[in-house]
């Protein structure tokens, strides 16, 4: 493993007694609460892409841009974020996502036309990817017995408002209750 000696992903140095421990719980309760507000950037433009329409005036595959240049920097940003844990550890990662999703919002809210718009969105896309998979690879470090339950409860980034509970979206979502 590459990881610096004492980081989070290097459970050789980790004492046994840490593992599946209480201390092991919270911090996969703090991983929940990450990933809830560092997810948001994932599934922000799907839930608000009528009122992004309707603020720029363009059509609705134009007003989609941002959502995909989201998810591509969601999937560049995941492999970075990746490479970053794995040197100097999850905190770093979640550091760096944190000042990229920062950037991209508060860009978004100060450009003045749609492309410009789209491209923040990038910035938020590798800011949210620093909330996915660098927090699971971290849970299953500190979970043995736990581990399907830890990186599953990881996963879901909990509770979404756009999508009910991260643990049953589509149970709670608003399409499953129509008919």
């Amino acid at each position: 493993m590459n990881s610096l000696p004492g980081s989070s992903l290097d459970l050789r140095d980790r004492q046994f007694s840490e593992v599946d421990s209480p201390a092991a719980w919270r911090r996969l309760g703090f991983a929940v609460a990450i990933g809830t507000i560092g997810s948001v950037g994932m599934w922000l433009i799907p839930v608000a892409l009528p009122v992004v329409q309707a603020d720029f005036g363009i059509a609705r595959a134009d007003a989609s841009l941002p959502y995909t240049l989201a998810m591509t920097g969601y999937a560049l940003g995941g492999v970075a974020m990746g490479q970053l844990c794995d040197r100097f550890g999850v905190v770093v990662a979640i550091m760096l996502g944190t000042l990229a999703v920062g950037i991209g919002y508060a860009g978004a809210a100060l450009v003045p036309g749609p492309l410009t718009f789209a491209l923040m969105h990038l910035f938020i896309g590798v800011g949210a990817s620093a909330t996915f998979g660098p927090l699971m690879a971290d849970m299953a470090q500190w979970f043995v017995r736990h581990r399907g339950i830890a990186v599953g409860l990881a996963a879901t980034n909990g509770p979404r408002l756009d999508q009910g509970s991260g643990q049953d979206g589509l149970a709670t979502s608003p399409s499953s209750r129509q008919r």
